[in-house]
């Protein structure tokens, strides 16, 4: 929520023809856990690219 203040912040004031937008993944795990660091990043990028569908269709629809 934090972030997408300051971006829609930064965009309304930068005079740029372009907007500035970031889309991030993240999981916890267990540090006792059975899942690697590649099972992990996988599973961080599905979100990443979840969140990411989620806005292209949000800016497509005008629905947040």
């Amino acid at each position: 929520a934090r972030m997408d203040r300051l971006l829609r912040q930064w965009n309304q004031k930068s005079g740029h023809p372009w907007t500035l937008s970031i889309t991030l993944g993240s999981v916890t795990f267990q540090a006792d856990g059975v899942l690697t660091v590649s099972q992990l990043l996988r599973l961080a990028d599905e979100v990443m690219y979840d969140h990411k569908r989620r806005k292209k269709t949000s800016v497509a629809t005008g629905q947040p």
